[in-house]
């Protein structure tokens, strides 16, 4: 098995590649929106920009979601392995994040419905669902109740397991891809496909690069956590390359 020293240099020497290949793609949309782009003839003008950027965070938040449930079964198979742990704890927050940027940015493009009632919206709902999923593992990992990292980190991973069988169809009960498929059949045939094809995957780099920088990030703080005591990280401590 890979030392966890390996990961933790590994993990390094990507995220500044990440960040770079984020910002770039966000500096791309960003000329692409303000020199060519024109989304006046898809009937709402420029709030189609927004709802090209929910879909590209949906997507990260999901992805990120499926590396925590992947992480979840391995530490649930193999308890004694640390890198299952790792890229789940890692990513939890990254999804998190992506998930509630999903629903800012969905509240922004949908229909005025503001106080407790924008929620019920189907997309925004089904989201909402994710981010607690999200949230309750996150607490569950780092829940101070008892004293046993194990027992927490077992909890945490039934709980993105439970989510696993719960949001497919909690996606599919409140009819999330309907509404957003004939935003994106609307936006396609109004524009030609230029605008959404060009500015969906700006976003989804942009946002995806980011989110994995993030969680490779958190990646690296969580193996310190776990090997705080082992040879390698106090040796790299002192010598001031952590």
């Amino acid at each position: 098995m890979v030392n966890p020293k390996t990961y933790y240099s590994f993990f390094a020497k990507f995220i500044p590649a990440l960040l770079l290949i984020s910002v770039g793609s966000l500096a791309a949309a960003l000329l692409w929106m303000l020199s060519y782009s024109d989304t006046t003839a898809i009937g709402q003008a420029d709030i189609y920009w927004v709802f090209y950027l929910h879909l590209a965070a949906s997507v990260t938040a999901i992805f990120c979601y499926c590396v925590v449930v992947i992480g979840s079964v391995f530490h649930l198979l193999h308890n004694k392995a640390l890198m299952p742990i790792v890229f789940s704890h890692g990513f939890a927050p990254s999804g998190f994040v992506m998930t509630l940027f999903a629903l800012g940015s969905g509240a922004l493009f949908g229909r005025p419905m503001w106080g407790a009632f924008w929620i019920w919206d189907s997309r925004l709902t089904a989201l909402l669902i994710l981010l607690f999923f999200f949230a309750a593992f996150i607490s569950l990992s780092a829940s101070r109740v008892n004293n046993s990292r194990e027992l927490n980190d077992k909890k945490a991973a039934i709980s993105a397991l439970l989510g696993l069988v719960l949001i497919p169809g909690l996606y599919f009960f409140f009819d999330l891809f309907t509404p957003m498929a004939h935003d994106l059949d609307n936006s396609l045939l109004r524009s030609n496909g230029r605008d959404a094809y060009i500015l969906m995957s700006l976003f989804g780099v942009n946002l995806f690069c980011y989110a994995l920088a993030m969680s490779l990030g958190r990646c690296r703080t969580v193996i310190l956590e776990r090997e705080k005591r082992a040879v390698w990280a106090q040796e790299a401590a002192l010598e001031g390359e952590l």
